[in-house]
């Protein structure tokens, strides 16, 4: 399969996702990166796949292909009205990013990527966190007492994976740079921006700052200049999503906006604080926003912009690991309003900022998904 580089490529998955879909497909140990190319195509003949591939032109910009899940023949039910997207892999060298957003899309409509994934101590531990399991289950002498508790966890998941579907579609962008990704498999290990290089998360309108080209937040000679970040535009207006969660590597976080300024901004929903402190306790990652916590600004952002431009409510990056454990927090600490990793949220200093241009609460209704 020879993959397009100026495309960007969205699985979409809801209450409709087939359950055997990915089952075709093998699984790669936890902790590799096979290259893009030895992954199942993205069309129409191959199972990985196998609902429908739409491409959708706009501009002169390339198009984005989306691929859907469905297991019956029978017409589809409307989709639900609101909608998250994951975006993993906009920076080339970020590679665990893209592996945890195929392992996602894997979990939520295979069964057999859930059962792999218990079947490791570390998936094991994390699901058994997240669903108030803390203590290690041991076996008993036939190993039943063990294997009731898995079972029951996987009914837990399951249970929880089945909400999230129907109540949400899931829109899952698993290498947003997918010509850097390229470029780092051909021997580019460092590169960290778009070949062109731009960093498409300094790319966005809202509060973009020029910069020197050689930086490596360089953010282009002006917004929106980059075709995969014209492309994310265009993917996120076809249906303002409820949820936003840009995904990266290089440290343990969760954070919220903003990431311009060492603040928080408005229109937060009055649940974000009970949200990141369940990132604090069952990851042991620092949380809070941005530009606050991490102690450095960051520039025209799609955080920042989708929050302020767009409305949406719940707009977070992720950093899913850091080596020698930078971010990582003992998981009481979201108590202490003195920690500044873990501070609860309304201890922070409020900003606006004139450039807002429309809070959550006035997000667009759904236009329509073919």
């Amino acid at each position: 399969m020879t993959y397009r580089k100026h495309n960007l490529y969205v699985i979409t998955l809801n209450a409709n996702a087939s359950q055997h879909a990915l089952a075709s497909s093998p699984i790669p140990a936890a902790s590799s990166a096979p290259p893009l190319a030895s992954r199942p195509p993205l069309s129409t003949s191959d199972s990985f796949y196998p609902h429908y591939l739409a491409r959708h032109n706009f501009s002169s910009t390339p198009s984005f292909s989306s691929s859907s899940f469905s297991s019956s023949s029978t017409p589809t039910p409307p989709l639900p009205p609101r909608s998250v997207v994951l975006v993993f892999g906009e920076h080339a060298r970020e590679v665990i990013t893209t592996e945890l957003g195929l392992w996602l899309s894997r979990v939520l409509v295979n069964r057999h990527a859930l059962d792999t994934m218990l079947s490791w101590p570390e998936g094991l531990s994390a699901f058994r966190r997240q669903f108030g399991s803390e203590a290690d289950v041991m076996d008993d002498a036939d190993g039943k007492q063990g294997s009731e508790d898995k079972e029951n966890l996987l009914k837990q998941i399951l249970a929880a994976r089945d909400r999230i579907l129907q109540r949400l579609i899931v829109r899952v962008v698993p290498v947003a740079n997918l010509a850097g990704r390229i470029s780092w498999e051909a021997g580019q290990t460092c590169l960290r921006k778009l070949p062109s290089g731009v960093d498409m998360n300094r790319n966005w309108p809202f509060r973009f700052q020029p910069d020197h080209p050689s930086s490596e937040s360089f953010g282009g000679h002006h917004p929106l200049s980059e075709s995969q970040t014209q492309m994310m535009l265009h993917l996120l207006r076809r249906q303002v999503p409820l949820g936003y969660v840009n995904v990266h590597s290089g440290e343990w976080a969760v954070y919220c906006g903003w990431d311009s300024k060492a603040a928080i901004g408005p229109g937060l929903p009055g649940d974000m604080g009970r949200l990141l402190g369940r990132f604090v306790s069952n990851c042991q990652c620092q949380a809070g926003p941005a530009g606050a916590v991490s102690d450095y600004l960051a520039f025209g952002t799609s955080m920042d912009f989708v929050h302020t431009q767009l409305g949406v409510p719940y707009a977070l990056t992720l950093e899913l690991y850091g080596g020698g454990g930078a971010g990582r927090v003992s998981d009481n600490s979201w108590t202490d309003p003195n920690n500044k990793q873990t501070k609860s949220v309304d201890k922070w200093p409020y900003m606006e900022d004139a450039g807002i241009s429309i809070l959550p609460d006035l997000v667009a209704k759904d236009e329509g998904e073919e």
